[in-house]
């Protein structure tokens, strides 16, 4: 991290520097060299570059920065900068990125390095260079309190962008620094947020973007600020991104496909890492997408009990209830060899306050899946009403809706793939999956094809298909994880 305001006391010369660049007058870099003469010559290319960089004087600035030492962060994150105001995206990004692999992954050079180059990707929509910004910063989430700005900062773009300042072990004036650059880095991640297409607004998103820019922007230039705040807000990189964004915008898509750093992380292979920021999203705010979320990284983990302890503890303290916790819940205890209290789970998730698209059409869906597998514990005729029962309501045109006359055998049924979009490898995958349990149902393939063919289904691959990122949402299907324990036959 830069941080310029090193000497207690700051010479009247110096101070007269800082005013006129603050001014705009770049005279003040020419009196501010002067004062530089003893000190070292990485100090004065920082020191200079920030002033080069608020003149607009970007040429300058990048004319200090080019031959800097490769591993100081705090260069290589300026010198980034620089190359950005110029236009120089990729090279920007790609300079980010090499330097930070330079470091420790969980060093604080590394992970200044990291939260620039995830911003970078977010505007440029480079969602591989997300992922591996990702993967840096998620290595060093941690269940204690934050108590540096590069910690707090991690905890904000990957966790919260709405930070609680009690959960952080940060001065007043550091505390200050970290809302001001979390207006940043919220505006980017919300850039490539996930929305429902219907409801997406690329304008809008593009005004909401520069909005939070400009009140970045904004609080700097006021002359409100003291001459030493001054300087420690020019420091930031952050700062000119924020700006050169103003001017030349963003890649705003006519759809966002972004996921969440959870699911990119998981959907990647870095399955502990992603389990990890889960958990920490969890225990900031426990409401539904996290427990969604933290529930099926459990799964994915194959750790079945704690899927289920996650449920019922959501079941116990909030005050509403909501489907999935129940589909979580009894899909965690057939992995655990105990389809009756998973077929318990799913009846008693009918009776849930919230349900899916097609009201509550997946619990149903599951009995159906229990029922073809487990007939013994429970009834196809009874799964079966509960699916004609369920057909007859007007949400069933909502997905999963679609699935349920496919399991009461409809033979023309429109499943929507062309309105899908993000979604249609998930839809696509949950198609296959019905369709071969009702094949296996009527006798048409026997077990062991059922096996050979579930274990096709779980090999998913490593990343998602072009034109369609929404494959990993099957990693958030149930059936998913019956599939994946059904083909490896560990049912007793």
């Amino acid at each position: 991290m830069v941080r310029l305001v090193t000497r207690k006391k700051m010479n009247a010369g110096t101070s007269e520097a800082w005013e006129r660049i603050r001014a705009g007058e770049e005279s003040g870099v020419l009196r501010l060299h002067e004062s530089f003469v003893k000190d070292s010559p990485e100090d004065e290319a920082k020191f200079l570059s920030c002033a080069y960089l608020w003149l607009g004087r970007t040429e300058k600035a990048l004319e200090l920065l080019t031959n800097a030492p490769e591993t100081d962060a705090e260069l290589s994150a300026l010198l980034g900068a620089a190359k950005w105001c110029e236009g120089h995206y990729e090279e920007a990004i790609q300079l980010w990125s090499s330097r930070m692999t330079l470091h420790e992954p969980k060093s604080a050079p590394a992970r200044r390095l990291a939260l620039l180059l995830m911003a970078g990707a977010e505007l440029r929509g480079d969602g591989e260079r997300r992922r591996q910004a990702q993967l840096v910063l998620a290595k060093t989430i941690s269940e204690e309190r934050p108590s540096d700005i590069i910690s707090a900062l991690v905890d904000v773009a990957l966790v919260s962008c709405k930070p609680d300042t009690k959960a952080f072990a940060l001065s007043k004036r550091e505390m200050a620094l970290v809302l001001w650059l979390a207006t940043f880095y919220c505006a980017c991640d919300a850039l490539v947020g996930n929305f429902i297409p219907s409801m997406d607004l690329p304008h809008l998103r593009e005004a909401e973007l520069k909005g939070a820019m400009s009140e970045v922007v904004a609080y700097v230039q006021a002359n409100a600020m003291s001459i030493k705040e001054f300087i420690s807000r020019v420091s930031w990189p952050e700062l000119f991104l924020a700006r050169h964004t103003l001017s030349k915008g963003a890649i705003i898509p006519e759809m966002p496909v972004g996921a969440s750093p959870v699911s990119e992380l998981l959907e990647g292979g870095h399955r502990s890492e992603g389990l990890s920021l889960a958990l920490a999203n969890y225990r900031n705010a426990p409401v539904v997408g996290n427990v969604r979320s933290l529930g099926f990284a459990y799964l994915l983990q194959e750790e079945y009990s704690a899927a289920w302890k996650l449920c019922q503890e959501a079941l116990r303290t909030q005050r509403w209830t909501s489907s999935i916790y129940f589909e979580i819940a009894g899909t965690a205890q057939w992995c655990l060899n105990d389809p009756a209290a998973a077929i318990e789970s799913w009846k008693a998730g009918m009776g849930a306050q919230y349900g899916d698209a097609a009201g509550g059409a997946r619990v149903r869906l599951l009995l159906f899946v229990a029922s073809v597998l487990r007939p013994d514990a429970i009834s196809r005729n009874q799964a079966r009403k509960l699916l004609e029962k369920k057909r007859s309501q007007k949400r069933i045109g909502s997905w999963p809706g679609q699935l349920v006359r496919l399991c009461l055998d409809e033979l023309e049924i429109d499943f929507e793939l062309e309105k899908a979009k993000s979604d249609l490898q998930h839809r696509k995958w949950e198609i296959a999956f019905y369709s071969i349990l009702t094949r296996f149902r009527d006798l048409r393939i026997d077990s062991d094809e059922l096996s050979s063919t579930f274990q096709q289904l779980v090999t998913l691959p490593g990343e998602p298909q072009a034109g369609h990122p929404g494959l990993g949402d099957v990693l958030r299907a149930p059936e998913y994880y019956i599939a994946r324990y059904e083909s490896k036959g560990l049912r007793r």
